[in-house]
């Protein structure tokens, strides 16, 4: 089963420095159908001006002219009590070009960012026309947002910003019909 959330049916906040749109509930954004999937708790794509911050909590954009485009991803650790993990890593951008390149996992993730949770997180760019394969292992789900171009997803089309929930499939093709990226998760 594959379910689409159109990008204009997220939450929005914007606080003038920071403009927001949440896929799930967050802050004062409240929306019981769209609360977490599985363990993904937060995907919110922000947009920083120029110099922008927050007081309680902050994104900053280290520009002075132009625009930070980023999302916001909580993924809820396997257990309460864990020490935190924090990891930053550079990946070459042909590293994602035309395959799932993983960035985050739980499991033996090979050169990704370890996480305390039986999930991975994923990042591609295809170029018109190509498409990749994501196998669902049995009780796995998925969450696809498409951060630019057009991607189907199994024959369903999303666009910029717009996303599929993704249960009780064995497989999925993703497929460009325009130069697209997105960010895959694939959950318990």
């Amino acid at each position: 089963m594959i379910t689409i959330r159109p990008h204009d049916e997220r939450g929005h906040a914007n606080h003038g420095w920071l403009d927001t749109w949440h896929s799930f509930s967050f802050n004062t954004y409240h929306d019981p159908r769209h609360v977490q999937f599985g363990p993904l708790r937060v995907l919110n794509e922000d947009f920083v001006a120029p110099a922008g911050s927050g007081v309680v909590h902050s994104e900053f954009n280290p520009s002075e002219t132009e625009p930070l485009h980023l999302l916001q991803i909580w993924i809820l650790p396997d257990a309460r009590g864990r020490t935190p993990r924090y990891g930053q890593k550079r990946f070459d951008r042909a590293a994602r070009k035309n395959v799932l390149l993983p960035v985050v996992a739980g499991h033996d993730g090979n050169s990704a960012l370890p996480i305390h949770q039986d999930a991975a997180l994923y990042v591609s760019e295809l170029d018109a026309g190509r498409s990749v394969t994501h196998v669902l292992a049995p009780g796995r789900r998925t969450y696809v947002f498409v951060t630019a171009g057009e991607l189907l997803v199994n024959g369903r089309r999303l666009g910029p910003s717009d996303a599929a929930a993704v249960e009780a499939e064995t497989e999925l093709e993703l497929k460009s019909s325009a130069p697209s990226a997105f960010v895959l998760l694939d959950l318990p």
